[in-house]
């Protein structure tokens, strides 16, 4: 009897991950894109930005601007750095406004409204509070008009997971497939989410809070160098010429130039540890 019931659930559970599988390929199919990405706009910043770094570091340590070009294979790691840095805020943004969407929905559904319906609540809330254009705001009326075309609430949100890339939404994406296949209560589970994803936001936040200092430690360290060597230039031109000038005095601009690079991304890279980690 118990062989049976176990195979039983076995066969269940495999059943339920088929059938998983199966609506994540059908969501495959279906996006066209990730939600948050790097626009146009901010990729010609990335470049121009780079730009700007070029010459001021190839006028600063070699007194050429025509040197710059030898930095340009350096715009791969600065694009990647700079991309991933501002990927990181947009998912946080979308973080605190899919927290409120969920708030907003599981009141909804308190309140008597169907999970589908719960949505376009959403949606204006979210409207009010971050603005018409705001990201969350898109995606729920975006989530609407896939309702209305008839893919089913575990699908929309399945796509969701998969577009924003967040954790949270995958975790409860999962959940929502086995809450409408098996019986369950969505509006605990979206508040169970939201709680989730607020205590994450708070701890993010005290961790800014104590590596705040170093964080503005690390941007003055970084125009400090380049400062001092204006400096210098301009109040000993004679001492600093020899820098500009003889063999010896580039290679030791290059080695200063190396280890302030080499300085630049380490520091990044422990904010970022120790931010995220």
């Amino acid at each position: 009897m118990l062989k049976d019931q176990s195979s039983q659930i076995r066969t269940n559970t495999l059943k339920q991950d088929l059938s998983r599988k199966n609506e994540r390929a059908k969501v495959e199919k279906i996006i066209k894109g990730k939600l948050i990405r790097i626009s146009f706009l901010e990729h010609m910043g990335i470049l121009v930005s780079f730009i700007l770094v070029d010459l001021i570091i190839s006028y600063t340590f070699f007194n050429n601007i025509l040197f710059g070009l030898l930095l340009v294979p350096l715009i791969i790691p600065f694009r990647r750095i700079v991309s991933s840095e501002l990927i990181l805020k947009k998912k946080r943004t979308l973080k605190v406004q899919f927290m409120e969407s969920l708030n907003a929905m599981a009141n909804a559904m308190d309140s008597g409204y169907s999970s589908e319906k719960s949505i376009s609540k959403a949606a204006e809330i979210v409207g009010i509070l971050y603005g018409e254009n705001s990201i969350m705001k898109k995606e729920l009326v975006r989530m609407e008009g896939r309702l209305r075309i008839g893919v089913t609430v575990e699908g929309v949100w399945m796509e969701y997971a998969k577009r924003s890339g967040l954790e949270e939404a995958e975790t409860l994406a999962d959940a929502i497939v086995i809450t409408k296949r098996f019986g369950g209560n969505l509006s605990r589970l979206f508040v169970m989410v939201s709680r989730m994803i607020d205590g994450e936001i708070n701890v993010e936040n005290e961790i800014e809070v104590l590596i705040a200092s170093k964080k503005y430690e690390h941007l003055i360290m970084c125009f400090v160098p380049v400062l001092m060597v204006f400096y210098m230039r301009y109040t000993a031109a004679d001492i600093m010429g020899v820098l500009y000038t003889t063999v010896i005095g580039r290679t030791v601009m290059f080695i200063c130039l190396l280890v302030y690079v080499l300085a630049v991304v380490i520091g990044v890279l422990l904010l970022r540890k120790a931010k995220f980690e």
